[in-house]
């Protein structure tokens, strides 16, 4: 795959940083991932990596500094949030919501779902969209 040179950066942080307290879950991140190339994100448990996403994602302001996706803020660009997927490793649903209450709850998130895209996609998956997930 070819990188054009002068292509917006898929992902900026500039001395991106995020206290809670007396707590610092990221400090001084600054990094750049162009088009076309793949970064692992590791390092041990509390090294700020899931704190870093959600401030990627918009769920989380930083305390300093600024981060970008796609060249603007997921949080403030509802164009943008529809070209991101998030799914967390910690991802936990009400035991009480069915189907169509997640669908709806994520197609909410991205701008909206009609629902006769709910209803196909639980007949693609074959899913009863009523029944709750804890059932």
């Amino acid at each position: 795959m070819t990188v054009e040179p002068n292509s917006v950066p898929s992902i900026v942080t500039a001395s991106l940083s995020k206290r809670f307290g007396q707590v610092k879950a990221v400090t001084d991140l600054s990094l750049e991932v162009r088009p076309g190339e793949i970064v692992g994100f590791l390092g041990p448990n509390g090294a700020g990596k899931t704190t870093t996403i959600r401030m990627l994602m918009g769920f989380l302001n930083p305390t300093t500094g600024r981060c970008q996706v796609l060249g603007g803020s997921l949080r403030d660009q509802q164009a943008l949030r529809r070209r991101v997927g998030y799914l967390p490793g910690d991802f936990r649903m009400d035991p009480r919501m069915s189907g169509r209450d997640l669908f709806r709850w994520f197609g909410r998130i991205r701008g909206g779902v009609k629902k006769e895209t709910i209803d196909r996609l639980a007949e693609r998956l074959q899913l009863d969209p009523t029944r709750p997930f804890g059932a």
